[in-house]
């Protein structure tokens, strides 16, 4: 099948009416890619991704709130990155297929919290090879990651704090990086 972005976005939604916010919807839509590719239901080419500090990011991520279908909303929370709450505007008809295999895989994401999902994502080779801003697709190295099993959920304000902590320590490698270059220009 040939999904597209906002198709697979929509069926995480259709399935989520209580709405993700930005950064678990980001990282939902980088396992649910996974997991489809897995189950050949899509090719690990069809979303490239964005390396970010908090882990992979869908390109063409900030264009689905353009999608009629989708609406964002913003809710008050600690983090002014993560206040922007992603839903589904009305009914939207999900394959069949499709709904099956992106069920699946919000189960067994509902066992972590946000914070988690960003430590897991960032155990991937792609998200380690890759600086951030860099543009990359799937690999079958990062198909070989697979989510670990069930483990004690972060409660909401200490998962704000992790992100923190995670946000911090994904930019910290280019702030070094950066300086380095400014010390050490190349000849």
């Amino acid at each position: 099948m040939n999904y597209t972005l906002p198709v697979i976005a929509k069926g995480v939604l259709s399935l989520r009416t209580d709405g993700l916010s930005k950064v678990r919807f980001a990282k939902t839509l980088y396992f649910v890619h996974k997991e489809l590719v897995r189950a050949s239901l899509l090719n690990a080419q069809a979303i490239a991704y964005i390396r970010m500090p908090l882990g992979p990011v869908p390109d063409g991520f900030m264009l689905l709130d353009d999608d009629t279908d989708i609406k964002v909303n913003q809710r008050p929370t600690g983090l002014i990155y993560d206040t922007s709450v992603f839903s589904l505007s009305g009914v939207f008809a999900v394959p069949v297929q499709l709904k099956t295999s992106i069920s699946k895989t919000l189960a067994k994401l509902d066992d972590f919290s946000t914070s988690q999902l960003v430590e897991i994502s960032h155990r991937d080779p792609g998200w380690i090879e890759h600086t951030n801003g860099q543009r990359y697709f799937i690999s079958s190295r990062d198909l070989r990651n697979t989510l670990p099993k069930k483990t004690l959920k972060l409660d909401e304000i200490h998962d704000e704090q992790a992100m923190q902590a995670k946000l911090i320590d994904g930019m910290l490698t280019d702030i070094v990086e950066e300086s380095t270059a400014l010390e050490y220009p190349d000849e």
